[in-house]
């Protein structure tokens, strides 16, 4: 926790964009990461614990996919592979969503990097 960025934070709320927690840590993180962030309450993705994800995929994809619906997202995890991507491709239309890995070494500590831009992302 202590490698938090309040920066980020910031970082994250300028992008224009809706936020939303996809986390183990559910309520937990508008409790005790949001604040430390300097983020609002967010809403939380809901998953399903019924939910058995596909071999290869991670367990957040197809609920993220679901969730998200017909709208563009962003996905920074540092989880994400290439078979999520792949899958995401094929079973999400228009258009399909952009996933990439955080850029800094702990995935809570996010870095939007350049690639990330409020073009790549849904209007919030």
């Amino acid at each position: 926790m202590e490698r938090l960025d309040p920066a980020d934070g910031r970082r994250l709320l300028s992008l224009g964009c809706d936020l939303v927690w996809a986390t183990t840590w559910m309520a937990d993180a508008n409790e005790i990461v949001a604040p430390r962030l300097g983020l609002p309450q967010l809403p939380i993705v809901p998953f399903s614990d019924d939910d058995e994800p596909e071999r290869g995929l991670h367990w957040k994809t197809r609920g993220l996919t679901a969730w998200a619906g017909s709208r563009p997202f962003v996905w920074l995890d540092d989880e994400v592979t290439d078979a999520d991507r792949r899958w995401i491709r094929a079973h999400h239309r228009p258009p399909p969503p952009t996933t990439r890995p955080p850029l800094a070494h702990h995935p809570l500590t996010i870095r939007p990097p350049r690639w990330c831009t409020a073009s790549t992302l849904s209007p919030g």
